[in-house]
Formats: C-alpha cells, sequence, structure tokens
C-alpha cells in the first residue's frame, strides 16, 4: 500500500487488494511506527527532559492508533 492507499483505507475501511481487505495493510502500521520515531527523535533533539513526556503521550497515542485503524476495517 502506497499513501494514497493509506488515505482510501480510513476512508473506505477495506481494500479489495489486499489478502485480508479486513485487516490493514502491514506499510500502514509500519508508516504510524515510523511517525512515532521520528516524533521521538525530535523531541530527542529539542530537550532531554521533555523526552519522557514525548514517549508517554506518543507511546499511548500509537496504540490508540493501531486500535483504531484495526477496528475501522470491521
Amino acid at each position: 500500500m502506497k499513501f494514497n492507499d493509506w488515505i482510501k483505507w480510513y476512508k473506505i475501511g477495506e481494500r479489495k487488494g489486499l489478502a485480508h481487505p479486513e485487516l490493514p495493510g502491514a506499510s500502514l502500521l509500519i508508516g504510524w511506527f515510523m511517525i512515532f520515531v521520528v516524533f521521538i527523535r525530535i523531541f530527542e533533539f529539542i530537550s532531554h527532559t521533555l523526552i519522557r513526556w514525548a514517549f508517554y503521550i506518543s507511546a499511548f497515542g500509537i496504540c490508540f492508533i493501531y486500535i483504531f485503524t484495526f477496528l475501522w476495517g470491521r
């Protein structure tokens, strides 16, 4: 899946080209994880005191996004 297919996944809820159309593609989940890593690295560069809060907030956020994404296809 490419970026346009990610958007279609959230608009429609499933993609017919996937082996399991009710589940999100692996690239969608990896993309969210990459955003998580970049977010942590940016806060690590800005301030070492804020990195702990940024990690907790983004770790909760990525769990919420993953759960939302899996439930969206059903």
